[in-house]
Formats: C-alpha cells, structure tokens, sequence
C-alpha cells in the first residue's frame, strides 16, 4: 500500500499577490468611503497576516526562526505601542470627563488596529532581518 502524498498547496506566490490586491483594495475603499475603517482594517489585517503565513520559495529552518523572532518582537513592541497610546490618550483626556462625549481613552484603538500594527511590526522586522541574513550570506 502507497502511503497517501501530501495535498497539493496552492502556489505562495499566488497566496501573496492575493493578499497584495487585498491591501490594495482595503486602503481604496478606506481612502474613498468615509467612515467604512472598521472593515477596512479588517481586510487590512487579514491582508498582512497572509502575507506573513506564506511559505517562501526557500522554507527552511533559517526562514521559520526568523518568521518566530519576528512574530515575538511585533507581539512586545505592538503591545507596549498599543499600551502607551492608551496611556497619552488617558493623560490627554483625563480632565474631561464631565463633557458627557466618550472620551478618547475608552477606546483609543480597535482589536484590529491594534492587531494591524503588531503584524506591521511583525512583517518589518521579519524583512529586515532577512534581508540582513542574505547580506550576510553573499559577504561570506
């Protein structure tokens, strides 16, 4: 008996460019519908998360502890950004709460906004430090 050969996966190339034109139109409809962020970020975000879990035409141990490095660093600094946004806001907004409008500091940023810029940050320092690791490579 055969064992049963891996499922064919769609071709990455295909997944990115998929995910490009995503981003592309997310930022379209954000620029010429006012008012529509909330689904915005939302494919924005779906966006950059499929760009990250693409496998690259080299997938090898090297790729994957920098996608892992990459993925820890844009989850601290997202985080610590996300908490001091919070914070200027509080400090911005911490005389008015007799006004009767919602502050700014209830919500600051959305769970997707929030999220967009830890995978900014991911995607960054993942690209950066490959860049620099086939720097390194062609020097040696």
């Amino acid at each position: 008996m055969k064992p049963h050969a891996p499922a064919p996966r769609p071709n990455d190339g295909v997944l990115k460019g998929v995910a490009l034109l995503q981003l592309g139109l997310a930022l379209f409809a954000a620029v010429t519908e006012r008012g529509s962020w909330p689904s915005a970020s939302m494919m924005i975000v779906g966006a950059l998360l499929m760009i990250f879990c693409a496998r690259e035409k080299v997938n090898d141990e090297r790729i994957e502890h920098l996608k892992l490095k990459a993925a820890k660093s844009g989850l601290l600094w997202g985080t610590l950004v996300v908490m001091l946004v919070r914070v200027v806001a509080m400090a911005i907004n911490g005389g008015r709460r007799g006004s009767g409008e919602i502050p700014l500091a209830e919500m600051p940023l959305s769970a997707f906004d929030a999220l967009g810029l830890v995978m900014a940050i991911t995607l960054g320092c993942y690209y950066y430090w490959r860049w620099q690791d086939g720097r390194a490579e062609r020097a040696s």
